[in-house]
């Protein structure tokens, strides 16, 4: 399991929840669940139901700290909106947002840390075979890239878009040259 303590500065002192468009109320809950998917227990590369079972997961753990059954449903409609395909509906409140890109953020990294992160995703998804991988990963590549925009925030895409592009096509770029091999 990968964890990155940085995707919590984007709602730490030095990027105000505000900027975001959230209440101090959006932005709790916002760490709370962005706490509950880093501490992600549930994910089997091999699983594709890993959002939907740490949702629930996050889900039962808010109600038995004593969460009422708005806030739980609240968290685990958080960590489904970090889900591919996730319905417009679940993604578009700015909390789901901000927590998208936050999940994304990764992605804007400097090179070299996006290198190791594409290396332990690939250790990760060990278990498919090399090409099918490596189509797999153009098409989700390819994807990012065929966005208008990367990220949802002002903030986000201001600090990490220009370098998640660069990221993105390089990694682009070396994936179809290994699949041209």
């Amino acid at each position: 399991m990968r964890v990155d303590p940085q995707p919590l500065d984007f709602v730490g002192p030095e990027r105000p929840a505000a900027t975001h468009g959230l209440s101090a109320y959006d932005a709790a809950h916002l760490k709370l669940a962005l706490r509950r998917s880093i501490v992600l227990v549930i994910h089997d590369a091999q699983d594709s139901s890993n959002e939907l079972n740490s949702a629930a997961w996050a889900a039962r753990s808010l109600t038995r700290t004593g969460a009422d059954r708005d806030v739980a449903q609240r968290g685990h409609d958080l960590v489904m909106a970090t889900q591919k395909g996730v319905p417009p509906a679940l993604g578009s409140s700015p909390d789901a947002r901000l927590l998208v890109d936050i999940d994304l953020s990764v992605l804007g990294s400097p090179a070299k840390q996006v290198e190791r992160y594409g290396h332990d995703m690939r250790q990760e998804h060990a278990w498919v075979p090399g090409f099918k991988y490596r189509e797999g990963r153009a098409k989700v590549l390819q994807g990012f890239l065929d966005r208008p925009r990367l990220y949802h925030g002002e903030a986000a895409a201001a600090l990490l878009e220009s370098q998640a592009g660069g990221n993105l096509t390089a990694a682009l770029t070396c994936t179809l040259r290994r699949l041209a091999q």
